[in-house]
């Protein structure tokens, strides 16, 4: 039997990973626009291209160890939804007002799946955690660097989100929201001491990083999300602490939630006008009404 070697394994999934979450195929290709949306953007074929080698090998190697994927799935029955669902998937071409569209998309996500079973059974936790961080930690560092020293690509040029960076990704949005879960995400893995001594402190430089980058996007959303999170974390905290430090800490959240929400019901408007926003959420409340009105027919 052709055995595959360890070493490569952690390689390929740390590489696979990172291209999936922060390849800049796109923004090298279609990104010197600034940040506008492009017709024929999705005709690119190096992304899905590169995504489907990489998704077959995942599959040749579950092929290669086709025992253990046995074992799982008899011991896991449930995972014959998992097959059901993704056949449903398949056959929902017939009836798609787009099938040529929707079979593409089929196919990735079929083997997206085949690249989860090659994770999950190839890996243990603390293995899936360290190779995700070493793939997290890559889309922190390239992201970074293309906003550094490439900014004709890594920050938006198109107003009204001029000196937004973007990254690797098409729009600020993108980059946003992702270094936002990339920062919380880090940090657990820090807190769980999984890495130790230089490791843990590059990890430490990472997650700055990340913070840097979630801030420099200027998605309201993201650092609002990532406030929230490190709140969740302090509170988290807090109920290591003994009892006076944490009926303190209480307390003091409490009387800072409950100031906030008497200030926000009487001064929404003049709050959202702090960070460019109004009372519309940037338009997306007109744009509600049609889009149910779609979704009933």
């Amino acid at each position: 039997m052709i055995r595959i070697p360890r070493f490569f394994e952690y390689i390929y999934a740390s590489f696979a990973l990172w291209f999936f979450l922060g390849n800049p195929i796109n923004v090298l290709t279609l990104g010197a626009s600034g940040g506008q949306i492009i017709e024929g953007a999705e005709s690119n074929f190096l992304l899905p291209g590169i995504s489907m080698l990489l998704y077959m090998i995942a599959g040749g190697i579950l092929l290669l160890n086709w025992r253990s994927l046995l074992s799982r799935i008899l011991s896991n029955p449930q995972a014959l939804l998992l097959v059901a669902f993704i056949a449903v998937i398949l056959a929902s071409t017939q009836w798609s007002a787009y099938p040529n569209f929707t079979l593409r998309r089929s196919v990735l996500i079929a083997g997206a799946t085949v690249f989860a079973l090659f994770f999950s059974i190839r890996f243990s936790f603390v293995q899936q955690l360290k190779v995700l961080s070493v793939a997290l930690g890559a889309t922190v560092i390239i992201c970074l660097l293309f906003g550094l020293f490439l900014p004709t690509y890594g920050v938006m040029s198109v107003p009204p989100h001029v000196g937004a960076w973007r990254g690797t990704h098409m729009h600020k949005n993108d980059l946003g929201p992702q270094m936002a879960f990339i920062s919380a995400f880090l940090y657990a893995v820090r807190s769980a001491r999984s890495f130790q001594g230089r490791q843990k402190f590059l990890l430490s430089g990472i997650i700055l990083c990340a913070i840097f980058l979630t801030v420099a996007s200027k998605s309201t959303t993201a650092v609002l999300s990532l406030f929230a999170i490190g709140v969740v974390f302090l509170v988290c905290n807090v109920f290591r602490l003994n009892y006076r430090a944490m009926v303190g800490l209480f307390s003091f959240a409490l009387l800072v939630a409950g100031s906030a929400t008497l200030y926000l019901q009487t001064n929404l408007a003049n709050f959202l006008g702090y960070f460019g926003k109004g009372t519309d959420l940037s338009g997306r409340g007109d744009i509600w009404p049609p889009i149910l009105d779609m979704i009933s027919q």
